[in-house]
């Protein structure tokens, strides 16, 4: 969703089921054939940024840079060791082959969604971690419920997606001004908390080292 609403090629609404759920791999799936579209639409020079939130299929590690989990067998964290060049010592239990990888995890903690920014040359940003108040998409999202509640009197799948669709595609840009400026105004008030909080951590800073200092200065005069 941007300033003049949803981007439509992008959209996807799908039935969640146990073989097709929301998990990295859909994630980056959708992403590969959105972004390259993107860019063909704006052009190579125009800045494109996707801001999202920390759902875990956001944040999947590349292969390369997983760390091994405690449910493998021993065989297979041996063979992650191995493909890290670290040395494995003969008689270690397989507590100790963790230990010792927790130890030597990849500096580089690569995620599939950097790899595929780098090659769409599109920024990611995150949004902070629990501030659902800072996504626009979470008002969109509601709006979104309120209208299929109201106009969904067959309760068919079917419909429901129409109805979604139809929300989406007819959604105002002054609605999405109005979602954009309600999280701006809220932006705007936490930096001002944060502001407000740390002159008020300031001064109590200030007053904690104006009473060492006096008593510093009793006990030189004493």
């Amino acid at each position: 969703m941007g300033n003049a609403g949803f981007h439509r090629s992008s959209i996807d609404i799908f039935e969640s089921t146990e073989d097709n759920h929301m998990d990295s791999s859909h994630f980056l799936a959708w992403i590969d054939r959105t972004a390259s579209p993107l860019r063909k639409e704006f052009g190579i020079y125009t800045k494109i940024v996707l801001v999202i939130d920390n759902a875990p299929w956001h944040n999947r590690l590349t292969n390369d840079t997983m760390p091994p989990k405690r449910s493998w067998r021993k065989e297979h964290i041996i063979q992650w060791l191995n493909t890290h060049n670290i040395d494995v010592p003969v008689k270690a239990v397989k507590a100790e082959l963790l230990d010792i990888a927790m130890k030597n995890l990849p500096e580089n903690d690569m995620k599939l969604m950097k790899q595929l920014k780098n090659t769409m040359l599109i920024s990611c940003g995150n949004l902070p971690i629990k501030h659902c108040s800072l996504n626009p998409l979470e008002l969109a999202w509601a709006g979104l419920k309120q209208y299929v509640r109201d106009n969904n009197v067959n309760f068919r799948l079917s419909d429901v997606r129409h109805l979604a669709q139809e929300w989406m595609l007819n959604l105002k840009t002054a609605t999405v001004m109005a979602y954009l400026n309600h999280v701006y105004n809220i932006e705007e008030m936490f930096k001002k908390s944060d502001a407000f909080t740390e002159q008020l951590e300031e001064g109590l800073l200030d007053d904690d080292n104006d009473d060492e200092l006096d008593s510093e200065i009793e006990e030189m005069t004493d």
